[in-house]
């Protein structure tokens, strides 16, 4: 980005703040901080702001998912004024005028038509109002859309600095590891995680698996889970789960209630009755992922290992964070659930990198291209 001339230039900055917000209040704040050195490094140096962002699925204009709330927590954080623009055509009519250091943000980008559909009309509209683009949203760098994909057609452009750290970090895990290498696998959507298990199956010293991703394979062995959660449809055949690499948990916290207040009973694998699910992993899974952690050289970590919504059942996941940042291995851990935790333990500066990207970090770690990233090449 220190190469992208910007001083005196009206900059369309796409960020992610796709952040969880109930009535009206932000609960995790951690992808807004992380676009803070881009935005205050491009008014540093003369530059205005356009800045892009989007919230949740909407199909069309949505109140809930209105990036209202946001704006107000970044004006605070930045200790400055920011002017909210609801539309396109009142976009169209202050971007033109925009002075020097001032900030402009426009609302939810896919409240319009042609952003999800990546229209190059409507990229183009957009571009028009800019003098350079620069992308800072490595959270939907896996998305073809018009505000990721389209707008750097028309303009020159630069990744911001929170990118350009993302790419430098997770570009490191295979390339400039030193070993062992272990990964940490959880969360709940197995579909959009089988790449990265296969990868670290070839790459990897020890894949740790916990969540919905090891109850679906305990599944697939044929192993009671109850009425865990599990994608009993995914084909997992051909993965090679018999490799002395993974290391699914050997007991569990299991539950007849996922509801705060619910008790639980620990249980061996392969002892959960029919009228129980599977909540977190047990007291001996802990120490069995800790020991392991303890001689990685190399962490990487996505997705609980528990139902972390009820606190009862965040155990495991609480405990292997702990050692994860006790470490002295390189560290990186990412997924909005999981940062959530990291923060609320106030563990974040222990690590080396805590990334934004959920989606964006599996397919990065996979070895796909985002398009977000090859738009900037």
């Amino acid at each position: 980005m220190s190469s992208l001339r910007v001083s005196g230039k009206r900059v369309l900055l796409r960020v992610d703040f796709n952040v969880p917000i109930e009535n009206g209040v932000i609960k995790d704040k951690y992808r807004i901080s992380a676009s803070i050195p881009t935005i205050k490094n491009l008014l540093k140096r003369g530059a205005s702001l356009i800045i892009i962002a989007h919230l949740g699925r909407p199909e069309g204009y949505d109140e809930s998912l209105t990036l209202r709330p946001i704006v107000r927590v970044l004006s605070r954080m930045l200790k400055k004024k920011i002017d909210f623009v609801k539309t396109i055509e009142e976009l169209e009519m202050k971007a033109p005028v925009l002075r020097r250091g001032r900030i402009l943000m426009l609302e939810n980008i896919r409240f319009f038509n042609g952003e999800v559909e990546n229209s190059l009309e409507f990229a183009r509209r957009l571009a028009v109002l800019g003098d350079v683009y620069v992308n800072d949203a490595f959270g939907n760098a896996h998305r073809e859309h018009a505000s990721i994909v389209g707008i750097p057609k028309y303009l020159s452009h630069s990744a911001g600095l929170l990118l350009e750290k993302e790419v430098e970090y997770l570009g490191r895990v295979f390339k400039k590891s030193k070993r062992p290498i272990v990964a940490i696998i959880g969360g709940a959507k197995i579909q959009s995680k089988l790449p990265l298990i296969q990868q670290f199956l070839k790459k990897a010293d020890a894949i740790l698996v916990g969540g919905g991703i090891a109850n679906t394979v305990l599944a697939a062995k044929h192993i009671s889970i109850g009425l865990s959660v599990a994608d009993i449809n995914v084909d997992i055949s051909w993965l090679d789960l018999s490799s002395r690499k993974f290391h699914l948990p050997v007991d569990a916290a299991v539950t007849e209630s996922l509801t705060v207040g619910s008790r639980y009973t620990v249980r061996a694998v392969g002892e959960v009755l029919k009228g129980e699910y599977i909540a977190d992993i047990g007291p001996d899974s802990i120490l069995l992922f800790k020991a392991i952690v303890a001689k990685a050289k190399t962490i990487i970590w996505n997705g609980p290992l528990g139902y972390i919504e009820v606190p009862a059942f965040a155990k495991g996941t609480i405990e292997l964070v702990r050692a994860v940042a006790s470490s002295k291995a390189f560290k990186i851990i990412g997924g909005g659930d999981l940062n959530r935790v990291v923060d609320s333990l106030k563990l974040a500066k222990k690590l080396d990198h805590m990334s934004t990207g959920g989606g964006a970090m599996l397919e990065f770690l996979a070895g796909k291209k985002l398009p977000g990233i090859e738009a900037l090449k």
